[in-house]
């Protein structure tokens, strides 16, 4: 996500703030309403930096974890071409080291060249067509 039009929204009230000032200085405005606008500039203020800090934030935990999947697929990739004239079965041993069933369709896959394991919550449905949905999840969704 992208904090700009946030960052821009506080630049505006910022110049919102300086005009009010300069209102009160041509005797335009009284100092209470100066302090009461300025109060409520300052809220919206305080909101917006703290959205653009959940934003930056949530950012900052996607690309963790874009950098960890990444990761996982060169080190997967690795594997798969060293062991590229295996079968299916031969690279399945050498790659997998188990695979737990939990409650709620989570699965976590253990991998013989990852640290931790993959944990996905999976969800299956039809039975000619069959279709599985995979969502990735982090350790405090588990």
């Amino acid at each position: 996500m992208n904090t700009d039009s946030l960052l821009k929204q506080i630049e505006s009230i910022n110049i919102k703030k300086q005009k009010l000032i300069d209102s009160m200085l041509e005797g335009i405005i009284s100092k209470q309403d100066v302090a009461m606008m300025n109060e409520k500039y300052d809220k919206e203020i305080e909101e917006l930096k703290q959205k653009v800090k959940e934003i930056e934030e949530a950012n900052i935990n996607n690309k963790k974890q874009a950098d960890m999947l990444k990761s996982y697929i060169d080190r997967i990739n690795e594997m798969v071409n060293a062991l590229e004239y295996q079968s299916a079965d031969e690279l399945y041993k050498k790659m997998v080291d188990k695979v737990v069933v939990h409650k709620g369709k989570i699965l976590e896959v253990y991998l013989n060249c990852l640290f931790n394991p993959i944990k996905v919550r999976y969800n299956a449905t039809g039975k000619l067509n069959y279709k599985i949905e995979v969502d990735w999840l982090n350790s405090e969704q588990f």
